[in-house]
């Protein structure tokens, strides 16, 4: 596993910039605390996927600390992902 390398990216129409890991081929902008779940629910909607899928998507997009235990517990808390679970009883 790399290690960050966070690096201050610039907005290409605006003054401001943000933080982005460049670790690796993509760059993958840091999401504040405040977005998480914003960010959380457009990856999610699109298709209810699972846990792993949901964590696997996220975590190759975007970068943020305990993102995969945050995605874990909002997708298990997802009416739609619970009724579309295959229960294996």
């Amino acid at each position: 596993m790399k290690s960050l390398v966070l690096t201050s990216v610039s907005l290409t129409h605006s003054t401001g910039s943000f933080p982005c890991d460049m670790s690796t081929s993509s760059p993958r902008p840091f999401v504040p605390l405040a977005f998480r779940r914003k960010v959380f629910d457009h990856l999610h909607n699109v298709s209810h996927s699972g846990i792993r899928a949901t964590q696997r998507i996220a975590t190759t997009r975007f970068v943020g600390p305990t993102i995969n235990t945050a995605v874990r517990n909002w997708t298990r808390n997802c009416l739609q992902y619970q009724r579309l679970k295959v229960s294996r009883h």
